[in-house]
């Protein structure tokens, strides 16, 4: 059964936009993509050939008049299927798609328990101010995005864990919560499997060095307690650019620990996707040293229950074990190659375990069923066209 997806990004999501191209590539799915320039040449089409219809909105364009311009291509799709939607609620909420739809949801309480999850900091005074002012009570926010979120068929959250989360913590219909949920990722099949004849552990740190979701500092204190137990040579990388003078003093202290059993290096600007497959193709295993709950916009998220981090993404998609803070829930079928620390002295003694004695478990592909290509391209299917039927009858 040919399905006609209709795709809307105007956010900010091009890794996952990239990501869905990718997994639905030479399916059934033929996909039309509303997004806008600059979002599409982050994902770059050069990859995905007729299955995919990219169709831009100027940054100047009223929605209005796009939507009124391409109004066949909402008039012929089976689903739309939002990607991200974190602005234009107004737009969303009043316009009558007439299709079955699909919302990803990115960040719970965002979205199901704002005002129980409103964050606000001194230190981010300005922005909230301005925030509360402009987006929730000029263009009222609350109000349509909770109109909007009445007008959508089904939501699909990042993975099985945070789906379980909302289904015993949100008051939402079950029958509008999908699953399997549409992963995050999948297994790269290019990535290419080297051999390990190193003589050396590399560990490596993803993401941008700054002090709002990592706590580098507890890292650090990790490290220096274990170096002088290491049995071999450990490289640290940060594969993430430096982030203004917290980065660059978080870089000052790792390398005055360099010494022979201990090499750190870093990026001070973005990690080229090159450079960054060959420091994941040597990687031995991952270190998350995260802070559990965050901020998106003005509410507070915490990682693992109500939104996920990027580490789950690496994991799956180049295979590698990973050391996470203790209250991180991971997928089972990801927790069996991750282990989590509760403490510094914690930290700092499953490193030096992993290091010497080398008892983490590589996940291979075969572990990872569930994030092949072909079975994320069925079960998808299959959650479409069970839609679809529905809507039909």
């Amino acid at each position: 059964m040919k399905i006609n997806l209709l795709v809307i990004e105007f956010d900010y999501h091009s890794f996952l936009l990239s990501s869905l191209c990718s997994v639905l590539e030479g399916s059934n799915f033929q996909l039309v993509i509303f997004t806008t320039p600059k979002i599409w040449s982050e994902v770059g089409d050069e990859n995905f050939k007729n299955s995919v219809i990219p169709v831009l909105k100027s940054k100047h364009q009223r929605m209005s008049n796009f939507f009124t311009e391409n109004a066949h291509h909402v008039e012929n799709c089976d689903i739309v299927y939002f990607n991200t939607v974190a602005s234009n609620y107004r737009f969303f909420a009043n316009f009558d798609f007439n299709k079955p739809s699909i919302l990803r949801i990115h960040n719970v309480n965002a979205y199901f328990r704002p005002w129980q999850s409103l964050n606000f900091s001194l230190t981010n005074f300005s922005y909230d101010l301005n925030h509360i002012l402009g987006k929730k009570i000029w263009h009222q926010d609350f109000y349509y995005r909770k109109k909007f979120l009445k007008k959508v068929s089904y939501f699909m959250f990042p993975n099985e864990q945070i789906t379980n989360y909302v289904k015993s913590q949100i008051i939402l219909n079950q029958n509008r919560i999908l699953e399997p949920p549409l992963e995050y990722s999948y297994i790269n099949e290019k990535v290419v499997k080297t051999i390990n004849t190193k003589k050396y552990i590399q560990i490596s740190v993803i993401g941008t060095v700054e002090h709002k979701r990592r706590d580098y500092l507890a890292l650090y204190k990790a490290i220096k307690m274990s170096i002088s137990q290491f049995e071999r040579p450990v490289s640290l990388s940060f594969l993430g650019k430096l982030k203004g003078s917290y980065g660059n003093r978080i870089k000052e202290i790792f390398k005055d620990l360099e010494c022979t059993n201990f090499q750190f290096s870093y990026f001070n600007k973005f990690v080229p996707k090159e450079e960054f497959e060959s420091y994941m193709s040597q990687t031995d295993f991952l270190l998350l040293p995260m802070k559990l709950e965050t901020r998106y916009q003005i509410y507070r998220e915490q990682y693992g229950m109500t939104k996920i981090s990027g580490m789950e993404i690496d994991m799956i998609t180049y295979q590698k074990p990973v050391i996470i803070p203790d209250g991180y829930n991971l997928p089972n079928d990801l927790d069996k190659f991750a282990t989590h620390y509760k403490s510094v002295d914690d930290l700092s003694r499953l490193i030096i375990e992993w290091v010497n004695n080398k008892t983490f478990i590589t996940p291979v592909a075969n572990d990872l069923t569930k994030y092949r290509i072909k079975h994320i391209q069925s079960t998808f299917s299959k959650t479409c066209e069970a839609i679809i039927n529905k809507a039909e009858h």
